[in-house]
Formats: C-alpha cells, sequence, structure tokens
C-alpha cells in the first residue's frame, strides 16, 4: 500500500490536480480495513492537497459500514458526475455521458514465441471508459486487443 499511496502522490502532484476520484475497491480484500491501513490512509489524506472523491465498490463494504468519520473525502455510494463524464464504479452507458470506470480492471495478454507479458489496459468505447487496477496486488480481467 506504502508504494500506491506514494505513486499517486506523485502523479497528483506532477499533474496540480484538483480533484482525485476513486471508482471503487479501494480496499480490494477480503479481509476489509485493517487498523494498520486505517492509519496509513488516515496520514495520506492529510498531506494530500486536493478534494478525493470515493465512489464505493463492490469490494467496499465493509468500508461502508466503518468509514472512519475523520477521513476528509468525499463519498459517493452511485457514481459522481462532473460535466462532461460521469464516474461509476461500474461499467454502464450512460444517456448523455461519457462514463469512466472501475470494476473490471483489464489486463492485455501480449505473447510472441519466447515471452507472455500481462499488462494493464484502459478498455476504451464510444461513450464508456473502463480503467485499470491502480493498487499493485489487485487482479483484473483480460480483455482482447483490437
Amino acid at each position: 500500500m506504502d508504494d500506491d499511496l506514494l505513486n499517486i502522490t506523485d502523479l497528483l502532484n506532477e499533474l496540480k490536480a484538483e480533484k482525485c476520484i476513486i471508482v471503487g475497491d479501494l480496499i480490494h480484500a477480503h479481509s476489509g480495513i485493517s487498523e494498520d491501513v486505517k492509519k496509513k490512509f488516515s496520514e495520506w489524506l492529510r498531506k494530500t492537497q486536493c478534494e478525493i472523491h470515493l465512489i464505493f465498490g463492490n469490494h467496499d463494504h465493509s468500508l461502508i459500514k466503518n468509514l472512519p468519520p475523520e477521513w476528509p473525502l468525499y463519498t459517493h455510494k452511485e457514481g459522481l458526475l462532473i460535466e462532461p463524464f460521469y464516474f461509476s464504479h461500474f461499467p454502464m452507458h450512460h444517456e448523455q455521458w461519457f462514463v469512466w470506470s472501475g470494476h473490471l480492471h483489464p489486463k492485455v495478454e501480449i505473447t510472441n514465441n519466447y515471452d507472455r507479458l500481462v499488462l494493464r489496459c484502459f478498455q476504451i468505447f464510444k461513450d464508456l471508459a473502463i480503467i485499470p487496477a491502480f493498487g499493485f496486488f489487485v487482479g483484473g480481467t483480460l480483455v482482447r486487443k483490437s
């Protein structure tokens, strides 16, 4: 988790981001959120200079019930509209807005006679983008190259 927080901090600083939107599965573990993870994430939230939005995902059940009240973040159970985009944990199509979603954590497999690579990727459609997982330990779904 330390490396993930360091990587996202570097990205937010480099981009001078005003907002960071987490499209669910903040805690991608069946065991839920440990006290150590709560402490590290709390420290990161206090140091972060931008607004943090969390859209709850299917792996965030324990977090929904036990969200630390001191966490300075905005939470969303369904999704978040920031025109011209709609952010959702689950991939979906919206009549009016381009949707950014997570949940599937797409990956692509590249092979040749000698090597096999499985890499994170974005899956882009006309009105929907499914983003790869950010966390190191999160799995994913293989998608077809096109």
